[in-house]
């Protein structure tokens, strides 16, 4: 991973990952990633600027899934 500072743009590169992955809860599929916070070489203020970046897709099959409202009284235990 680079970073730069081009103007008043800063510039993250990421290498793409080859094979595409699936994330860890496997819902999309990581294209590229900083793999967590990554110190960099760029300072700001004389801090170093800590990095994290993920870039992903949706599988075309994945669906949003809508959660049904339960039916009926929830009932709560009676404290003894």
């Amino acid at each position: 991973m680079k970073v730069a500072i081009i103007g008043e743009l800063m510039v993250i590169l990421l290498p793409l990952n080859d094979p595409i992955g699936k994330s860890a809860s496997g819902k999309t599929l990581v294209v590229a990633s900083s793999h967590g916070n990554r110190r960099t070489s760029l300072k700001i203020d004389n801090n170093p600027v800590i990095v994290n970046a993920n870039a992903y897709i949706r599988p075309k099959t994945q669906t949003k899934s809508r959660s049904r409202k339960r039916r009926g009284r929830v009932t709560r235990r009676k404290k003894s």
